[in-house]
């Protein structure tokens, strides 16, 4: 009965990291917090820290691979890299620096590189 209820928490990871739905849940917390608790900063310096704890995650998640099947261990690879080039690329974007001809090649690249991963694995 509690496999049945409770198994969405654990089933498909492998059985040493059975927890890694709550690791899930607490990086998508801690992100939700730097998007809150950092918004006094800069938004630069606010998209550097969350970019910087997307990398850390990336970084933890490539070492336990906690998935059963590789592709979902790519898929959710993919799933913090887009993100966090996104931002990255975002960071430059939102600067004044760059010229309209730059900006244009920067959305275009941020547009192009989720809308390929939306369609891969969809």
């Amino acid at each position: 009965a509690i496999n049945i209820k409770y198994g969405y928490l654990f089933k498909g990871y492998k059985s040493s990291v059975y927890f890694w739905e709550i690791v899930i849940v607490y990086r998508k917390m801690i992100l939700a917090a730097i998007t809150v608790f950092c918004s006094p900063l800069d938004r630069q310096v606010q998209a550097l820290i969350g970019v910087a704890f997307i990398l850390l995650s990336l970084m933890v998640h490539h070492h336990y691979q906690p998935f059963d099947q590789a592709a979902l261990n790519t898929l959710e690879s993919w799933g913090m890299i887009v993100p966090g080039v996104t931002v990255y690329f975002g960071i430059f974007y939102s600067t004044n620096e760059i010229p309209d001809g730059g900006r244009i090649l920067i959305f275009s690249l941020i547009l192009l590189m989720n809308f390929v991963f939306i369609l891969y694995w969809a």
